[in-house]
């Protein structure tokens, strides 16, 4: 966030340095504050009560900026264009983690764990616990989830800005939604989606989307990730692969194989020539054994990579989940085992997840026996206690 004289914000706004002083010290202009006797004001504060701005404007252009304004084309030059070193260094942070750099983003993210500015928080914590997540380091991932939470709590308190609070909401929502866990205390984003705009206005609708998805309400998954990937009128590279991401998720649970399909490779379309693979390890066990299907046979270097970071991804995620929720999800299944396993699960038969995961019958058969035995269980219906929803 940028800051400039109590003098220049008053020539900015057209009323005296006497008037942005008191506001300052009544707590009207967020984010103002004193080094030594003068005062630093935002240098996108707005006046008190003016509500012909936009609320947006008290958001630090630091948080989320690749997610919120990158369209499109090289995401290194993007970064190299952005004005103050927070937002490079924010920039960087989301780079390195869709590219699976899991290391340099939380080198990125951890120094602002701690920064005054609250979306900086949110966003650095939320990145910081996927990234340790991924990696196997628990405890950092735990210590990082644990200050999105003192950060919700803080800026859900009455009279908070809206904008920073539907941020906050949208980190913690990500959390908790792509490992399954109680929403407790955490709003739902729809309370807040409008204060919400460009690429993180698409993000949240890509959480009520998978909201929907793990209720099993698939259709409607489908319709809010439909509308926004059909009214938005700029392409916000990132968000977009999440719609097509989750689209691809419930028709797949709808057995709209073809729909599923055509759902993934527009994602993949989006991602590959910049390599962001991490959406695709975030939901491999969700997409049905499209990860397969669309990349195996013709992007085979990145179905490698994506198979080799979601094995450590998958194994942190069934710990987490196994330890908070009262249903247990099988630990001890490989990839591929996994994926047969939900799909027969769903009533494919073994003919359909053949064609799909483009393996023999037989070779579906001896999976379906493999996974019988690793979780020592004889019928289906028994087989349905270990998947995820």
């Amino acid at each position: 966030m940028n800051f400039e004289t109590a003098d220049r914000a008053a020539q900015r706004l057209g009323v005296t340095v006497r008037a942005i002083q008191k506001w300052a010290k009544e707590g009207k202009i967020p984010y103002s504050h004193k080094v030594g006797r003068d005062w630093l004001i935002p240098t996108d504060a707005i006046r008190p009560g003016d509500k012909s701005s936009s609320p947006q404007q008290h958001l630090s252009k630091a948080a989320f900026p690749l997610m919120r304004f990158y369209t499109g084309g090289s995401i290194s030059e993007y970064i190299s264009k952005l004005k103050s070193e927070e937002e490079r260094a924010m920039a960087r942070c989301e780079q390195y983690y869709y590219k699976a750099c899991l290391k340099e983003c939380t080198i990125e993210a951890e120094p602002f764990m701690d920064s005054p500015e609250p979306t900086v928080r949110s966003m650095s914590s939320l990145y910081c616990m996927f990234s340790n997540l991924s990696r196997g380091h628990l405890v950092k991932s735990k210590y990082a989830s644990g200050i999105m939470a003192e950060n919700l709590s803080e800026s859900l308190k009455e009279g908070s800005n809206k904008s920073v609070a539907a941020l906050t909401v949208l980190s913690s929502l990500a959390a908790k939604l792509q490992l399954h866990l109680p929403l407790e205390d955490v709003p739902r984003i729809r309370e807040y989606i409008k204060y919400l705009s460009d690429g993180l206005l698409l993000f949240g609708c890509y959480l009520m989307a998978y909201d929907e998805y793990l209720e099993k309400n698939y259709s409607k998954a489908l319709g809010f990730a439909e509308m926004a990937l059909n009214l938005q009128t700029e392409s916000y590279v990132i968000p977009e692969i999440y719609l097509h991401l989750v689209s691809a998720m419930a028709h797949i649970n709808l057995m709209e194989k073809e729909k599923a399909k055509k759902s993934m490779e527009k994602a993949w379309k989006l991602a590959c020539d910049e390599e962001l693979i991490m959406p695709f390890v975030e939901h491999y066990n969700l997409l049905g054994g499209l990860i397969e299907n669309v990349l195996k046979k013709d992007y085979f270097q990145y179905y490698e990579k994506i198979m080799h970071f979601s094995k450590q991804y998958n194994s942190s995620w069934y710990e987490v989940y196994n330890e908070r929720s009262d249903r247990l999800v099988a630990t001890t299944l490989t990839n591929a085992e996994f994926t047969i396993a939900m799909l027969y699960s769903r009533s494919w038969r073994i003919k359909e997840i053949a064609e799909h995961m483009h393996l023999s019958e037989r070779t579906v058969t001896n999976y379906i026996s493999y996974i019988y035995d690793k979780l020592q269980i004889n019928s289906k219906k028994a087989l349905e206690k270990f998947m995820l929803r």
